[in-house]
């Protein structure tokens, strides 16, 4: 069955949980065990050490002198630190002993003599059974008494269950238990919702994907944090957005191209079948077939301009790079829209001030960038209006500007102008010829250059497109690019 990324990161969780409090659970039992054993080894070596030196200090040469009230001190400090405490000779007979039993198993036993001769040498400190005292082990602690620095007239134990500290250890196992049982389900409920928070936005970008594919670009995510997570959320919704646009865009290209070849190849159609048909008399024929080589050329400026773009949209445009006069190429565009112009009773401005402007550059492409704005400014001019234009030379740059009186762009519309497929409300009525690939494809050229192109418009007045190129010992630098 297939997992999805909710139970992978909760099942890593759980176990990285289970083996932490796991590895915890073991280091605190190790350190509690080694600290609660160093301890009463230590407890009991203190009251050993006691019992010892009270009782060299009431010994005499070869005998052992003990004070009455010896036996019930003892008994006295063998409960307070729930221990036995016994003295025994060099032959490991008991003296005296803490405990109250009767019989009492120190004085029916012998503290073997192996044990013995490793207390005289100084100290004797284990876990066991005393040599087989005790029918279950104790922590032991036995030291010499020592009359002076060489004579040993016998020895104390102190003997205390180990079934205290497993008891202690239980406990404490117990305790701990309870603690990652508490501290596992808090964890896995507080994991629960955390993975649960991170991956809904996942499982939503994976449903909206899902509607993308059916061509529904509605959906969006919510973008509820700063984190990695809401980055992706909100670069998710910024795709959606795009996509969105590019698909009403493509949709618009679509049936805008699907008019533009229809339209023409429909005229042409007809014009031609009344042609061949006779229908059309010999004498209209010119006429009509003027129309059919206008309808023609449209119809091969729309093929060119779609051929630029999936050029540009595969990277296959290369520039050929070469020294040429851009105020030639104005001038030679400006006689092409002669009889527009003149139709529409276009005033040029500018044309005195420019003079011979060399520029490096793709001249064909240039030709086409120049040829597209003032094909734009003479198309939105209106009767009787001025296009203006400029070329200087600044910061190592070539800069041209064609600028147009008439109703402008909107400030809205502006952010969008050379956007793929894009066309103003105001194009839409006047332009209906294009398909909003235009300046698309004038800003990416340019873009190839090195340069940069704006517009700056005031609506109802003018509208002002701009480009510079680099001048022409920068764009050396760039030919082989």
């Amino acid at each position: 069955m297939r997992k999805n990324i909710f139970f992978k990161y909760m099942s890593r969780t759980v176990l990285v949980l289970v083996l932490s409090f796991t590895l915890l659970g073991f280091s605190l039992t190790a350190i509690v065990s080694g600290y609660f054993s160093d301890e009463k080894q230590k407890l009991l070596n203190e009251n050993a050490s006691s019992i010892a030196l009270m009782t060299a200090d009431l010994a005499k040469v070869n005998d052992m002198v003990i004070d009455p009230r010896m036996q019930s001190m003892m008994g006295t400090l063998g409960r307070s630190i729930g221990a036995d405490i016994f003295l025994v000779n060099n032959l490991g007979e008991t003296l005296y002993c803490s405990c109250i039993e009767t019989p009492c198993i120190h004085k029916t036993n012998k503290v073997p003599l192996d044990i013995l001769h490793i207390v005289k040498g100084g100290k004797y400190s284990s876990k066991g059974t005393l040599g087989g005292i005790y029918d279950a082990n104790q922590y032991i602690v036995g030291l010499p008494i020592m009359l002076d620095d060489v004579t040993v007239i016998g020895a104390v134990f102190a003997i205390a269950p180990t079934s205290d500290f497993d008891s202690f250890r239980a406990d404490i196992i117990n305790m701990f238990l309870i603690a990652i049982v508490l501290a596992g389900v808090l964890s896995f409920v507080v994991m629960f919702f955390l993975n649960y928070r991170m991956v809904r936005p996942l499982r939503m970008m994976a449903s909206a994907a899902k509607a993308f594919g059916t061509g529904d670009f509605s959906q969006r995510v919510p973008v509820t944090s700063d984190d990695e997570i809401g980055q992706l959320s909100a670069a998710f919704n910024s795709m959606a957005v795009s996509l969105s646009s590019l698909e009403g865009m493509r949709r618009s290209f679509v049936a805008n191209v699907s008019h533009e070849l229809r339209t023409p190849m429909t005229t042409i159609s007809g014009f031609i079948d009344g042609i061949l048909d006779g229908t059309i008399d010999n004498d209209k024929r010119e006429y009509y077939l003027k129309l059919v080589s206008d309808e023609v050329k449209r119809l091969s400026r729309l093929v060119k301009s779609m051929l630029d773009m999936s050029r540009i949209d595969n990277n296959q445009i290369e520039l050929r790079y070469e020294s040429f006069d851009i105020i030639e190429v104005i001038y030679q565009i400006l006689i092409s829209f002669e009889a527009k112009i003149e139709e529409k009773h276009i005033e040029i401005r500018g044309l005195d001030m420019l003079t011979k402007t060399e520029m490096y550059a793709d001249s064909d492409l240039m030709h086409q960038i120049v040829y597209n704005l003032i094909e734009n400014a003479v198309k939105f001019t209106q009767d009787g209006g001025v296009i203006e234009l400029d070329v200087f030379e600044k910061d190592d740059f070539v800069n041209v500007s064609v600028k147009n009186s008439g109703l402008g762009i909107k400030a809205e519309e502006l952010v969008h102008i050379f956007d793929k497929f894009y066309k103003t409300d105001q194009s839409r009525n006047m332009d209906k010829k294009g398909v909003g690939l235009g300046l698309f494809i004038v800003k990416t050229v340019i873009a190839l250059h090195k340069g940069d192109i704006t517009v700056r418009s005031v609506e109802d007045e003018f509208c002002e497109f701009s480009f510079k190129i680099p001048k022409p010992h920068q764009g050396r630098a760039d030919k082989n690019l």
